[in-house]
């Protein structure tokens, strides 16, 4: 068409083939785009990966859970090791293998007993209820929890005379 748009004018396909104005790519290749995703940022999330992992398991550590690793033998509170007496490890080690089930408290008096020495029934027990206590406080402080939720009681349900303990909060294992 002309101009103004009212009359349409027809001209060869030579003539107006003969001189070209622009030019524009249809197409290009995507061979160089496909290379540097291949040398850069292929690597680049790989590495992301890797970090995000690595942060995801340190994670476990600080949202304020109880950790065991086993390699080191210490527990964990918020990727602070929780410094315990001989004693109170080894119950809350017996007590996190346990962590399912409720066990029987006069289970747990041979921890408290001293292989060298005769004691008497109720000296172990008093041993084994303050360690119970101290054990209690230590990890509700650091939780910020209540006691009644570190450790639960309860009577056994046959025997009613006879107390079972379980543990209330999840010990993770980070290898």
């Amino acid at each position: 068409s002309d101009n103004e748009g009212k009359s349409i004018v027809i001209k060869s396909l030579d003539e107006i083939t003969k001189n070209k104005v622009t030019e524009y790519t249809l197409y290009e290749s995507k061979s160089e785009f496909n290379k540097l995703w291949l040398v850069i940022i292929a690597p680049l999330a790989l590495i992301f990966l890797f970090f995000y992992k690595k942060s995801k398991t340190n994670n476990k550590l600080l949202n304020n859970t109880l950790v065991y690793r086993p390699n080191e033998n210490k527990f964990f509170i918020n990727n602070k090791p929780l410094n315990l007496e001989a004693k109170l490890h080894s119950l809350l080690y017996y007590l996190m293998n346990e962590q399912d089930n409720y066990i029987l408290l006069d289970g747990i008096n041979e921890l408290f007993a001293s292989p060298n020495m005769q004691e008497s029934y109720i000296t172990i027990n008093k041993r084994r209820d303050m360690a119970i206590k101290k054990l209690k406080y230590i990890i509700s402080l650091q939780l910020n929890k209540n006691e009644n939720e570190i450790i639960i009681e309860r009577k056994n349900e046959n025997d009613k005379r006879v107390k079972e303990i379980k543990l209330g909060v999840f010990i993770d294992r980070i290898e």
